[in-house]
């Protein structure tokens, strides 16, 4: 039986039902909704950016970030943001599915962090550096087992006071965060021995424990971490401790013991940090002779092992430097000549 339609006509029909079904069965991003956009605009008083506008969706706000199948905030992105304000903590409370959040660079002078953000329980990374809080650390945030980086560290340029942990809290947290891989607490006053759960962080990839008062001997097993890559304890002249025998793979890019009161030999086992790029031993209490081996690193870049009391040097021709390096070599040399 002929169509009482032309087959032009049918062409048009099937064209018009094909981008019918595209644009209702296209899958779209959720908006932001109502009671995140609200909570955002109180977190700080104020909004922190001239895009924060109510009458737009906040996950298009610079930022914000927002899961696109249901509309929550999952990520907070304010770096040098210019806030001035401390943060609300109900607003805060509000926003639970965020899994990061990044206030560094901003100013919330003589506001401490607030406990509450311990009940972000899907926080992956959390950054508070160089923000101005004042006071102890929550102990709170040993509630949020997700956190695979914290960083709450703090450059004495920025601000006269810093945070600090109450004893035994610094233990405590390190203790219930086991899925660490970044820890960043430079210029946190912690004023304690470093604690032995920090043998236990499997993942940690970086430790910075720079300036922090740390008392005490540091354990030994943290050198030997399978996944440590950089581990940065200068400037803490009350920390005591050895260099042990360094594991054959390790990754180690980056050691700094400068101005501690770190003691004993360097170990041979120096040739097996095939990674290390970066050594400072400055202003220690190290002693006996330099191994060969570390003139066998062959990605070290910068080296400065001076005012130590080693007996010797070797001379130049026993390592094998590159021209990326030279300047530092030559000057751990004559540094080291001079204050053994």
């Amino acid at each position: 039986m002929r169509s009482p339609f032309p087959p032009s006509s049918l062409f048009h029909v099937s064209r018009l039902f094909s981008i019918f079904l595209f644009f209702f069965s296209y899958p779209t991003s959720a908006q932001c909704l109502d009671d995140q956009k609200s909570s955002l605009l109180t977190l700080f008083g104020s909004a922190p950016t001239p895009s924060w506008t109510p009458r737009t969706d906040c996950c298009s706000w610079k930022g914000v970030t927002c899961d696109g199948s249901t509309g929550h905030v999952t990520g907070l992105n304010l770096a040098n943001s210019s806030i001035n304000a401390s943060i609300n903590s109900t607003s805060l409370l509000s926003l639970s599915s965020l899994r990061n959040l990044n206030l560094s660079h901003n100013s919330f002078f003589d506001s401490s962090i607030p406990t509450s953000i311990g009940a972000l329980s899907n926080l992956t990374h959390l950054n508070l550096s160089n923000s101005g809080f004042t006071g102890n650390v929550p102990v709170e945030i040993s509630r949020i087992k997700s956190l695979e980086s914290l960083d709450l560290s703090s450059s004495f340029l920025r601000s006269l006071s810093s945070l600090r942990f109450s004893s035994p809290d610094f233990e405590y947290v390190v203790g219930n965060l086991s899925g660490l891989r970044e820890l960043y607490l430079d210029g946190v006053d912690i004023s304690s021995p470093a604690p032995e759960p920090l043998v236990g962080l499997a993942n940690l990839r970086s430790l910075h424990l720079s300036s922090c008062n740390l008392t005490g001997a540091f354990p030994v097993e943290i050198f030997q971490l399978r996944n440590l890559k950089a581990l940065d304890l200068s400037n803490n002249p009350h920390l005591t401790g050895n260099l042990p025998e360094f594991p054959f793979g390790s990754r180690l890019q980056i050691l700094s013991l400068s101005s501690t009161n770190f003691s004993g030999g360097l170990p041979s086992s120096f040739g097996n940090l095939r990674h290390l790029q970066r050594l400072e031993l400055r202003a220690c209490n190290f002693s006996g002779t330099i191994p060969l081996s570390l003139g066998g690193i062959s990605q070290l870049l910068h080296l400065d092992i001076s005012y130590n009391s080693f007996s010797e040097f070797c001379e130049m021709e026993c390592f094998q430097i590159d021209s990326g390096g030279r300047s530092d070599w030559g000057r751990a040399k004559r540094d080291t000549k001079q204050h053994l």
